[in-house]
């Protein structure tokens, strides 16, 4: 997974490092994934708000949120009643969700391994379903 482009291209994201990123990163997310893109936004919006982002001097508390709270942060900047961030940081929030691994599937599948064993093979899936959405709220693994 580490040679992933996907990967590679998620740095993107990070805020901390808005001075050696390139455009080309998130034209590839807007690019894969077209629904990230707002309605009624080019992609010369976005490419125009990227370059205000990366000349822009941020607040150092900024630096220290998460990177989805600094994003939503972002996109409520205004100067002017205008707000300077609003389409790059949709676009990056929606770069945030997306699976970057396989980690919780495969946790959920080692979930119902260690729930239908040779000895509960029988299990309906109702049953292995319940059990396995049980077990996840009680550990905190399905939120």
């Amino acid at each position: 997974p580490y040679g992933d482009e996907l990967l590679h291209h998620a740095a993107v994201a990070d805020i901390s490092r808005r001075q050696t990123v390139t455009f080309s990163s998130l034209r590839y997310f807007m690019e894969r994934f077209p629904c990230l893109v707002p309605m009624g936004v080019t992609v010369d919006d976005v490419e125009e708000e990227f370059r205000l982002f990366q000349s822009t001097t941020l607040d150092d508390g900024i630096l220290t949120k998460r990177a989805d709270e600094a994003w939503r942060e972002l996109g409520m900047m205004a100067t002017g009643g205008r707000k300077l961030f609003e389409s790059l940081s949709s676009v990056m929030l929606g770069v945030l969700v997306i699976f970057h691994s396989n980690a919780d599937c495969e946790r959920v599948f080692s979930l119902v391994t260690k729930n239908k064993t040779k000895y509960r093979a029988s299990l309906s899936t109702e049953m292995l379903s319940s059990l396995v959405t049980r077990k996840g709220g009680l550990h905190g693994e399905l939120q």
